[in-house]
């Protein structure tokens, strides 16, 4: 039988802060699954902001130390067209006592407007980390998904790592989606397509 002890205990919170666990209003809508010790994340959220606000956000890596309190480090390592390597860096405070750091190297594709895919190349703290950012507009907001599939190289019991994933994807989004709103110009206004649009008689 598997054992939960301190240090993996440390490890599942630490798992969970780096999908940016933050304090926040309600999350958006977020689903956990667990296979074989894999855990498959989906999260999603709707915002009234242009596409190309959108983009900025998600694919501006560098600034997310700045909006995301989890994040200490992203920095892109190199770039070739679309295809990006970036490091990243997590750190989470357990208890104001222990601190753990999760790092991945990002092995990037960017489909400009439309989504973002990435691979963990450096397995340093996960067998497994591949997800993608999927950017989609819809009748008047822009639709926006996280879907990541990740395996720890520290045993994590599913009773207690899902709601952890679930609360720490669900506030992560919510910090991305204030990010999104407050870059997005005073005065903007969502477009309406041809089917909403009203006719004056």
């Amino acid at each position: 039988m598997k054992s939960l002890g301190l240090r993996t205990a440390v490890i599942v919170w630490a798992f969970s802060s780096f999908l940016c666990f933050a304090e926040g209003e309600s999350a958006p809508f977020v689903k956990v699954e667990e296979t074989n010790d894999k855990y498959h994340v989906i999260g999603k959220f709707g915002v009234q902001a242009p596409t190309m606000t959108v983009w900025k956000v998600l694919s501006g890596y560098e600034r997310f130390k700045v909006f995301m309190s989890i994040v200490k480090e992203s920095k892109v390592l190199s770039r070739n067209g679309d295809d990006l390597m970036v490091a990243q860096q997590a750190q989470a405070e357990i208890f104001m006592v222990f601190k753990v750091t999760l790092a991945v190297v990002l092995k990037t594709h960017e489909t400009k407007y439309t989504g973002i895919e990435f691979e963990d190349m450096s397995k340093q703290d996960f067998d497994l980390y591949t997800g993608f950012w999927n950017i989609s507009e819809e009748k008047d907001s822009v639709s926006v998904v996280y879907d990541l599939t990740a395996k720890t190289k520290k045993y994590i019991p599913s009773i207690i790592a899902m709601p952890l994933l679930r609360n720490g994807l669900g506030r992560c989004l919510t910090q991305v989606k204030e990010e999104i709103l407050r870059q997005v110009e005073p005065g903007w206004k969502p477009k309406l397509k041809a089917s909403q649009t009203r006719i004056a008689l």
